[in-house]
């Protein structure tokens, strides 16, 4: 039996409505993504639409995964960030609104340097990832950056952040090295580094299945972190108290943006 846009709604937030913390927005999207639309206002505009077989066997496989806490990047396989689409697989982290803070900063780093150094600077992505954060330093500021470095000790990330480069149009600006921190970097003249670098504690992580009072130390919300079991554990594990990688960033001899604990973007060492 067929079924219609409002039906599959009504459905699909009471199935998520004890999962996730926003489960209208949710079913939202889902939807979306199941008719292959992009627009919000379909939903309302075609509330008595059927779905058609295919499409309600999408939607209700969608609904079960998300149902088990699974990220909606990893279902649809894309994200949205800093307004663009970006292929997302459980080989790289969600991207995640705090990280959109941190490009954006690095963005005010960059006119400044650029300024100041009176040339393009070339940027350094530490623990690269999907690629998110490089990327869209060059769509914003292909003017002043020279050269991009991606670094990920990750070679399986690093195909994902070479996909997203193709996708964007910005792979002939980019370096992609597989390497570890800092030592990835030798022989190459950096004016940034800017990084997302796994930051959880160990001891929290290992919950991750159980987090209690001890997750709002890392500033994550109940469905995130319910999905950071989907998510690849090296790409979030900081070590005992979070701060192995952040304690090695801190090591460079230029600017260094990235995020920490609880999400907060921080600059340093100089």
């Amino acid at each position: 039996m067929h079924i219609s846009i409002g039906q599959s709604a009504s459905f699909g937030k009471k199935v998520l409505k004890n999962i996730s913390n926003t489960p209208e927005l949710d079913i939202e999207w889902i939807l979306l993504e199941a008719l292959g639309e992009s627009e919000s206002s379909y939903i309302i505009t075609h509330h008595d639409q059927e779905l058609t077989l295919d499409q309600q066997e999408r939607f209700e496989a969608m609904v079960r995964r998300r149902a088990t806490g699974e990220p909606l990047a990893y279902i649809f396989g894309w994200w949205e960030f800093h307004s663009c689409k970006f292929i997302v697989t459980p080989d790289v982290l969600v991207p995640r609104p705090s990280t959109e803070a941190l490009v954006d900063e690095a963005i005010i780093k960059i006119d400044a340097l650029y300024t100041k150094l009176g040339r393009k600077v070339r940027v350094a992505d530490i623990g690269t990832g999907s690629g998110i954060i490089g990327i869209t330093l060059l769509r914003e500021r292909s003017d002043k950056v020279e050269r991009l470095y991606a670094i990920d000790v990750s070679p399986i990330a690093l195909k994902v952040a070479r996909k997203n480069a193709k996708l964007h149009r910005v792979d002939s600006m980019i370096e992609f090295i597989e390497g570890d921190m800092l030592k990835a970097l030798k022989g190459r003249n950096i004016d940034l580094i800017v990084s997302n670098p796994p930051y959880v504690p160990s001891g929290e992580l290992s919950e991750v299945t159980n987090f209690t009072h001890q997750a709002c130390k890392v500033g994550l919300g109940e469905i995130e972190r319910m999905g950071l079991k989907f998510e690849p554990q090296a790409a979030l594990d900081g070590g005992d108290d979070g701060l192995k990688f952040i304690n090695q960033l801190l090591m460079a001899d230029v600017p260094v943006i990235y995020e920490g604990i609880g999400g907060e973007i921080k600059h340093g060492p100089i």
